[in-house]
């Protein structure tokens, strides 16, 4: 099970920063990939660190559940890759690309649900006294807010939305 400092070979040493991401990226650079979990992931690819060897691993994970999260939100993960430094040097319509975009695509497609299951929770809005058309104008401004807002803002600028 190799570590990015194997991988790298590059034996960034012991840290002394007082800050806790220092910390915890040297810390990451010693574990092995196979038992990042996916705020490690995060972590590291928000901070362009690996991301040879962690992009492709996020990707298996974003491939199941596009909306993979993190310690932060639904679609963290997904969010840390579209802005890595990898995406920025790739060409557009590269597979890689092109894949990245089917990812935000299917992650924007279940904000209405999410959307809906957020404001109704278990409940149906009928059981609430609510119709049909007062539950897609409710869900539909819910849904514009939330476009405005990360992760949903950057997934629709990266599809081009």
């Amino acid at each position: 099970m190799a570590t990015l400092e194997q991988l790298e070979n590059d034996d960034w040493g012991e840290t002394d920063a007082p800050t806790w991401l220092v910390q915890e990226c040297h810390r990451l650079r010693r574990k092995p990939i196979e038992e990042f979990n996916n705020e490690d992931l995060r972590i590291m690819i928000g901070q362009n660190i690996g991301l040879k060897y962690l992009v492709p691993k996020a990707l298996e994970v974003l491939r199941k559940d596009p909306l993979a999260a993190g310690d932060f939100y639904e679609g963290d993960l997904l969010r840390a890759v579209i802005r890595c430094k990898l995406v920025s040097e790739q060409q557009k319509g590269s597979g890689f690309i092109e894949e990245l975009r089917a990812l935000c695509t299917s992650a924007l497609a279940e904000l209405p649900n999410q959307t809906r299951q957020n404001i109704f929770g278990n409940y149906s809005p009928e059981d609430l006294g609510m119709n049909p058309e007062a539950v897609k104008v409710a869900v539909d401004q819910a849904v514009e807010k939330e476009y405005r807002q990360s992760p949903w803002k950057e997934y629709r600028e990266f599809t081009g939305h």
